[in-house]
C-alpha cells in the first residue's frame, strides 16, 4: 500500500508541476488579480527573473502532493476518509497562507489616491513561499489529526 501511495503521490508531483509550469501566466493571474483594484502592479526585473519565478511557483505547487504523502506513511493514514480530509486540511492551509501574504502585499497599497500606481518587484512577492509553508504546515496538522497509532510492541502485558 505505501509503495503505491508513493507511485501515485510522485506522478500527482509531476503532472502538477507540468501544468502549472504549462499554464504559469493563469496562476499569476488568480494570484495578482487582488492587487489590481489597489492600483498595485508587479515588476519583473529580468527575464530570467520570470522564468525563476515560473519554476519555483510550479515547484511549489508540485510539493504538495509530496508532503502530504510523507504524512500519510508516517502516520499510517490509509482510510480514503482519512487522507481526503489531510488534502482538505492542507489546501485550506495553503489558502490561508496565500490570503496572509496578499494581505502583507497590500499594506504597500496607497488607499488615498487612487490615481497613484505602486509598481513592486515580482521577486518580493513571495507566493511560492507561502505555498511552500501552507503545505508543510497543513500536511503536520493533518498527520496529527488522523495519524493510526501502532500498538507499542515493547508493552509488558500482565500475567
Amino acid at each position: 500500500m505505501k509503495k503505491l501511495i508513493t507511485i501515485y503521490c510522485v506522478a500527482a508531483a509531476i503532472v502538477l508541476f507540468m501544468i502549472s509550469f504549462i499554464y504559469v501566466d493563469e496562476i499569476f493571474d488568480l494570484l495578482y488579480a487582488p492587487f489590481r483594484k489597489h492600483n498595485m502592479f508587479f515588476l519583473v526585473s529580468s527575464v530570467s527573473g520570470s522564468f525563476g519565478m515560473a519554476l519555483r511557483l510550479s515547484l511549489a505547487i508540485g510539493l504538495l502532493p509530496i508532503f502530504l504523502m510523507i504524512a500519510w506513511i508516517k502516520g499510517n493514514i490509509s482510510s480514503p476518509i482519512k487522507i481526503i480530509g489531510s488534502i482538505a486540511i492542507a489546501l485550506a492551509i495553503v489558502t490561508i497562507a496565500i490570503l496572509l501574504n496578499e494581505i502583507r502585499l497590500q499594506s504597500y497599497a496607497i488607499p488615498d489616491l487612487p490615481q497613484v500606481k505602486v509598481a513592486f518587484p515580482i521577486e518580493g512577492a513571495f507566493f511560492e513561499r507561502a505555498i511552500v509553508s501552507g503545505a508543510a504546515v497543513g500536511s503536520i496538522i493533518s498527520y496529527f489529526i488522523f495519524r493510526t497509532r501502532r500498538p507499542n510492541s515493547i508493552a509488558v502485558t500482565p500475567s
